[in-house]
């Protein structure tokens, strides 16, 4: 499994787990070890001077986010005992008028499962967002737009703008 790390998330979860910051065994991911991450990788690598936009920094603690979640699963963490995931929003033109709702701990492998069944392979990431309880988000969402687990979690497109918003607005 160590060999689905890069070299420089190899150096930066040293890093982190010399200052303490992050253990060797499977913890819960919090904000501050996100912050850490960012700030480390960018003193060892000289990237951004420490200073990032708000999209910058978006993309930044995404990647952080999917390292120190991989990091849990490598010490033994369960897919179901990580916390931390992705929530997002998929669309497939063969159902114009709806975008799915869900959550992961790997989003490629989920959009690969969404694929099986499309013959097109048409299924698009709309959007997603690292968030440090997946299953309490997306249980907010779906609460949000009275979606039902039961309706395969599939909102009218017309809420696309209102759920990214209410994603970002969602106190962590």
């Amino acid at each position: 499994m160590l060999e689905e790390f890069s070299n420089r998330e190899l150096i930066v979860l040293d890093a982190l787990h010399t200052q303490g910051i992050i253990s060797g065994s499977p913890y819960d991911i919090s904000e501050a070890q996100l912050k850490a991450y960012i700030l480390t990788y960018g003193d060892l690598f000289s990237v951004a001077n420490g200073k990032l936009d708000s999209t910058n920094y978006r993309f930044a603690r995404k990647l952080a986010g999917r390292t120190l979640i991989k990091h849990n699963l490598y010490l033994g963490a369960g897919v179901h005992d990580v916390k931390a995931g992705l929530v997002y929003v998929v669309s497939n033109p063969s159902f114009k008028d709806h975008l799915k709702i869900g959550m992961t701990v790997d989003l490629t492998k989920r959009l690969s499962s969404f694929q099986t069944y499309d013959p097109h392979r048409a299924f698009k990431v709309e959007h997603y967002e690292l968030v440090l309880n997946r299953k309490a988000t997306e249980r907010a969402l779906l609460a949000e737009f009275s979606v039902s687990v039961e309706t395969g979690e599939w909102v009218p497109k017309v809420v696309k703008d209102r759920f990214f918003d209410f994603l970002l607005s969602i106190p962590e």
